[in-house]
């Protein structure tokens, strides 16, 4: 029988993310769309190590996600990303232009709703 063994070799580090409130040390557009637009970023790890990934904002600047986010929100339901409140980093609510209704997601769930109260009610449930 074999044994499952855990590929370590070519691992410089445990694979990490940012958060989107931290401030890039650098940041260049790559592509610019009608509802967001792709950024290539670099942060900073807090060792002085540099992170660099592609990531999508909305218009106002707000952090939608990574690339993959951004074209399944956008370009594949229709959604407009948005803050839920002045206080959030996050784009988690917003409204489809395909079939009107107000979605809230988080990285676990997403759901549309008549009512953009109802949307932000689920995306603050869900984070």
């Amino acid at each position: 029988m074999r044994r499952y063994r855990p590929a370590t070799s070519g691992l410089r580090r445990p694979f990490q993310t940012t958060s989107p409130s931290s401030e890039p040390v650098s940041r260049s557009l790559i592509k610019e769309g009608p509802v967001y637009d792709m950024w290539r970023e670099v942060h900073d790890m807090g060792d002085g190590t540099p992170f660099a990934m592609n990531v999508a904002r909305n218009k106002q600047g707000h952090w939608i996600g990574l690339a993959r986010e951004a074209k399944y929100l956008c370009d594949r339901m229709g959604i407009a990303p948005e803050l839920v409140g002045p206080d959030d980093q996050v784009c988690s609510v917003g409204r489809s232009l395909k079939d009107g209704k107000w979605y809230g997601w988080s990285h676990r769930a997403i759901s549309g709703f008549p009512l953009r109260e109802r949307a932000a009610e689920f995306a603050r449930s869900v984070s």
